[in-house]
């Protein structure tokens, strides 16, 4: 899974609890893969450069980008990170059913 879609999986997952009225348990967030980005981004006064991710969780330039363009994309400021040639925003937001066939799609023109 791309470290895009973990941070999308991760954004999720916070507002899920947020939506609950829940804060996520802090005993848990060592276990969940890049919540702690997400609660501190959240926790930021000001919006969180690439140069600021990578500095503060020391991952590469690239990997601090596509952090960055996930968050973005999360807040609707622009396009999101793409895997398999699909939007993953339009992917995690469309019902199961309409995924499937968007799915079926591009194996189809991969497969041509």
């Amino acid at each position: 899974m791309s470290s895009c879609a973990v941070m999308a999986w991760a954004l999720t997952l916070v507002d899920e609890f947020e939506k609950a009225g829940e804060p996520v348990p802090e005993n848990a967030v060592p276990m969940l893969p890049l919540v702690d980005v997400v609660l501190w981004v959240k926790q930021q006064e000001a919006p969180v450069s690439p140069l600021d991710l990578a500095t503060r969780y020391n991952v590469s330039r690239a990997t601090a980008f596509r952090w960055a363009a996930a968050l973005k994309a999360h807040a609707g400021h622009a396009p999101a990170c793409r895997t398999n040639g699909l939007s993953l925003r339009a992917t995690l937001g469309m019902r199961q059913q309409h995924r499937d066939a968007a799915l079926a799609v591009r194996k189809a023109s991969v497969q041509a």
